[in-house]
């Protein structure tokens, strides 16, 4: 199989100006974040080590070989730009994870006697890498466990279904809802609530659901009859 990059849904493979990726992308793992403050007539610095970690690059050497050049540069150019914001990037390399990417760079590509052509695309990743069994949904009647599967605190997407007053307990965390009617999704990652264009946060009270590493209990109780869990499982 050749190697591919799926990137907003379309596969660079499935363009017609036939793209070749020359090389595997360097592996680059993210940075921790770290606050560092300097305190006069004190030795070295403070530092502050965060729970986060900074974006990160993915850079692909592409070629392509087309007849008529200008319009395979166009139609490698409208593939990488016409997708605005952060957007879906998979590839051959990296099995088994998407990324959550935006195009960072402007893009030039190098005309080879005017039938090849050779550049670099680059995108800025999240430096999470999510996990495609984090997309396995597990519904939950009443209360049962998940295990996280990495060594980093996973942030679920819920879709709850009930009425009346009820509370979801994960990870040490507890999130009150009041007045469901229907159901809403609860984006652990956002910390929003909603139904469709309605926003439910004045609904929600609490602390929103965490996934730890390893085995964990998901208590439901009230009204929630039914909850789906997306785990959306990651590391770096």
């Amino acid at each position: 199989m050749s190697d591919n990059i799926t990137w907003a849904g379309v596969g660079l493979a499935s363009l017609s100006c036939h793209p070749i990726i020359e090389s595997a992308p360097e592996t680059n793992r993210p940075r921790r974040k770290v606050d560092r403050y300097k305190v006069p007539g004190r030795n070295g610095d403070i530092v502050v080590v965060q729970d986060a970690w900074e974006n990160v690059a993915r850079r692909y050497d592409i070629e392509i070989h087309a007849a008529d050049y200008d319009t395979a540069a166009a139609e490698l150019m409208s593939w990488l730009y016409s997708p605005s914001g952060y957007n879906r990037l998979t590839d051959t390399f990296d099995t088994g994870v998407y990324r959550r990417a935006y195009v960072s760079e402007d893009t030039d590509i190098e005309n080879m006697v005017g039938v090849d052509g050779r550049c670099v695309i680059q995108f800025e990743c999240d430096p999470r890498r999510f996990l495609l069994t984090g997309e396995t949904v597990t519904i939950l009647t009443g209360t049962g466990t998940m295990t996280n599967p990495t060594k980093f605190t996973a942030r679920p997407t819920m879709e709850v279904n009930g009425s009346g007053n009820g509370t979801i307990a994960a990870g040490g965390n507890t999130i009150t809802i009041t007045g469901i009617v229907g159901g809403m999704i609860l984006d652990c990652e956002n910390m929003n609530a909603y139904k469709g264009t309605t926003n439910y946060n004045s609904l929600v009270s609490g602390a929103f659901p965490v996934l730890p590493t390893g085995t964990q209990t998901i208590t439901i109780t009230g009204g929630i009859t039914s909850v789906r869990v997306t785990p959306n499982w990651w590391t770096i």
